[in-house]
């Protein structure tokens, strides 16, 4: 398990060499920044899962999707009264997209919280979207990665299907994005070590995430970054194979061609988050959309020193062929590119003996 460690610094740093945090963000302002501008404001592009049709079927959507998210609150009307299998008991709603909607739930018979994502009718449209989704249910259940959220069952009752996962209270790096603007080069580095020993995980186990973006990574309050909704992109893509899903700033092109695809994809994804970070900004207009995406690249990389462009123009070239090979290899290749970079910075970080660890974490 690598816990990431933070001082109190502007923008957010990440301290590599220390075990607990030293600085934990403002959590309670970035739950306050998040509620107001929810209520306030239509949410980010990046912040909206799509499911769309492939450019190339002409064929008619099933009943339910949009090219935007549809509301998912007449999709599934009196779930938050509900208790699911007289075991779940769900409690909030914590967020939705057009594949369905998340609830904060208590399992009544194991006395733990959980995250419970109802699905899209339409997913589970007939008998062979089912048996799909109930293989690729099986394969994500056999993860077991520090830094990945936990799928523990996909259940049914009545005919809605809802997966249950493990339930994780922190914010995501989108919060993160929006109170910090963009993350200091240090913070990246080891933000990018931590994503490429899970996707490798998973990635070994023939399992992709498909949906990678900043919403999709989420940090504890003691620090411990977590991968969320992994695989069930891939889950409900195979459920319905005529759609593609995501986020088109972060899809990469193949996926948004509808073609098969392998770890490259999130390659791609990562590459784009890494810019992201960096800059507070993606490479694309805030309103791209599918057919955008492919005609703007490949995309220009500015405001970054050339060093740390040439490893991110690598992970995020249209054709996948060109690309970094693996997650491992672009974030190799990055680390070595930002470490000088960032190395004369190390001096200023305080010494373990004199810092407040959390948690009764021993210093290093």
């Amino acid at each position: 398990m690598i816990r990431i460690a933070l001082r109190a610094t502007q923008p957010l740093r990440i301290v590599p060499s220390l075990k607990g945090p030293l600085f934990r963000p403002d959590f309670e302002k970035i739950e306050a920044r998040r509620i107001a501008a929810a209520k306030t404001s239509r949410p980010s592009q990046p912040a909206v899962i799509r499911i769309v049709k492939k450019p190339a079927s002409p064929a008619t959507p099933p009943s339910g999707f949009r090219r935007k998210a549809a509301s998912s609150s007449a999709a599934f009307p009196g779930v938050r009264d509900r208790i699911l299998l007289e075991r779940y008991e769900v409690i909030e709603k914590l967020g939705e997209g057009g594949t369905g909607v998340v609830y904060r739930a208590e399992d009544r018979f194991l006395k733990m919280p959980v995250a419970i994502k109802v699905l899209h009718p339409a997913l589970t449209h007939d008998s062979l979207a089912v048996a799909a989704l109930k293989e690729e249910a099986r394969t994500a259940m056999r993860m077991s990665h520090p830094h990945i959220v936990h799928l523990h069952n996909l259940e049914k009752a009545g005919n809605r299907y809802f997966l249950v996962m493990e339930y994780i209270q922190g914010n995501t790096y989108r919060d993160l994005l929006n109170l910090y603007k963009h993350l200091a080069l240090d913070t990246v580095i080891e933000t990018l070590k931590v994503c490429a020993h899970a996707l490798s995980y998973a990635h070994r186990r023939r399992v992709l995430h498909n949906d990678l973006k900043p919403e999709n990574l989420l940090i504890t309050r003691e620090g411990l970054l977590k991968i969320i909704d992994f695989g069930i992109a891939c889950l409900l893509h195979t459920a319905q194979p005529d759609f593609i899903m995501g986020t088109p700033c972060y899809m990469s092109p193949e996926q948004i061609r509808g073609e098969k695809l392998d770890e490259r994809t999130d390659v791609y994804s990562l590459g784009i988050m890494t810019y992201e970070f960096l800059t507070g900004r993606t490479p694309f207009p805030d309103d791209v959309g599918l057919e955008d995406v492919l005609r703007l690249l490949p995309v220009e990389l500015p405001d970054l020193p050339e060093e740390l462009r040439a490893p991110i123009r690598k992970a995020i070239f249209p054709n996948r062929e060109e690309r970094w090979n693996s997650v491992e290899a672009y974030v190799q290749a990055f680390v070595a590119a930002a470490e000088p970079i960032v190395s004369p910075a190390k001096e200023d970080v305080p010494s373990p003996n004199n810092a407040a660890l959390s948690d009764g974490d021993p210093p290093p």
